[in-house]
């Protein structure tokens, strides 16, 4: 999980950019699939790119470099690889690296500047502090001069005692710089605070020390002492991290044609019947800010009563590639069980969404009458991503979650394509 922000400096940031981008190549996954799905990160590199997302395409960009100028070549099967795809790798890798050279760069002065708008601000809350703190310490003498009682004349001496001089500033009650908010502020943007929690801190310790300066003493109350700023409680561990991976931050929307899942349950149907799951492969478009869901693909595949796998993927890209589609998922059927991600499905997944962030999983429980559609947290892409294990494993819980940027539009119609037959 990336976890940046305008508190840490700029080459900081890019560094953790650049190492969540570090993926491994699965040793059972057939090397030519590797060079198609490095299509579809350059295009959704651009995409990321053209929609002013920087981050999102240099982590793909450095996610395709990494692969294709590294990892692929510890492939146990790389040197099945035809010397003409091998040398298209290398035209793609020279024309990707400068381009991620170049918004590296951008990345940089963009976080230098957050980082020196942070630091202004930081300084600005402590200036703050010091004036609040002044003014309750100039308040606190002003009350012990109000409130100190005048000593009236002696009758022995036939004078006046001496008037108590009023304590040396040391001597008074100041406020603990410690004691005040102790606020670190959100990321800046174009100089305003985005942190609600901090900036909300703040103000009530301010209004309330403002009310507690200005009532005074009441008439019948014994004299009180300085009044101190209260310290709000501020948990930072339960705010949301502001940079995360793609798959929780910035992710384009999702269209999903609301008739897709009566569909594919219907082709379905026979399989159902025996206890036998079926797969399908979501793909669509890019259309502005969003990815459209228009067709779904059924391959040719195997499957069993908790697994099902396509049997010639090289036809599904070969299609995509025909029609222009790109991957945005896929869609599985749980004959018996409820809707969930299993272990197998977690990696599965993985695989999409390491690709594809805004991927997303789509299962249907007929016989609970469920359909989810989820996405693995950042949690489950750092746990699945270093896993190398196969078949049924147990995982931590918490690692995957109902995606939160689809939304289903009955306006939208989408395209069946049955392989099978």
């Amino acid at each position: 999980m990336i976890m940046t922000g305008p508190e840490m400096e700029a080459p900081t940031r890019v560094k953790r950019l650049t190492d969540s981008s570090i993926i491994n190549v699965d040793p059972n996954r057939n090397p030519h699939l590797y060079l198609r799905s490095g299509r579809e990160l350059i295009r959704n590199a651009a995409s990321y790119q053209e929609d002013g997302q920087t981050e999102h395409a240099y982590m793909l960009y450095m996610r395709f470099l990494t692969i294709f100028l590294d990892k692929i070549r510890t492939h146990p099967r790389y040197n099945e690889i035809p010397p003409s795809e091998r040398k298209l790798m290398s035209d793609y890798c020279n024309k990707i690296l400068p381009q991620a050279e170049y918004l590296k760069k951008e990345l940089l002065k963009k976080y230098e500047k957050e980082h020196a708008e942070y630091l202004v601000h930081v300084e600005l809350l402590e200036k703050r502090a010091e004036e609040l703190r002044r003014k309750e310490a100039k308040e606190a003498r002003e009350r012990a001069a109000r409130e100190t009682p005048k000593s009236r004349p002696h009758p022995a001496v036939g004078g006046f005692a001496n008037i108590p001089s009023l304590r040396n500033d040391e001597d008074l009650f100041v406020p603990n710089p410690d004691a005040l908010v102790n606020l670190t502020p959100g990321l800046p943007m174009h100089g305003a605070w985005t942190d609600p929690h901090d900036i909300k801190c703040y103000v009530d310790a301010m209004e309330l020390a403002e009310k507690e300066a200005n009532a005074g003493p009441s008439p019948s109350a014994p004299p009180q002492g300085p009044s101190t700023i209260p310290t709000p409680s501020v948990d930072r561990s339960t705010k949301p991290d502001r940079f995360m991976t793609p798959m929780s931050s910035g992710l384009r929307p999702i269209v999903v044609p609301t008739s897709l899942a009566t569909q594919f349950l219907r082709l379905a149907q026979a399989n159902n019947a025996r206890n036998v799951e079926t797969c399908g492969v979501l793909t669509g478009k890019i259309s502005g800010a969003r990815l459209i869901i228009t067709d779904l693909i059924i391959p040719k595949q195997t499957g069993s009563s908790d697994t099902c796998a396509a049997s010639n993927e090289m036809e599904i890209y070969d299609f995509q590639d025909k029609y222009n589609l790109i991957t945005l998922g896929w869609i599985h059927t749980h004959p018996s069980q409820t809707a969930f991600l299993s272990s197998v499905d977690m990696h599965n997944q993985y695989g999409y969404q390491v690709m594809m962030p805004e991927a997303i999983a789509i299962v249907c429980a007929p016989k609970h009458n469920q359909t989810g559609t989820f996405t693995l947290t950042p949690e489950g892409m750092d746990e699945i991503g270093n896993c190398r294990a196969s078949g049924f494993h147990p995982h931590a819980k918490g690692l995957f979650g109902e995606a939160q940027h689809y939304t289903l539009d009955p306006s939208v119609s989408v395209k069946v394509h049955d392989l099978r037959n």
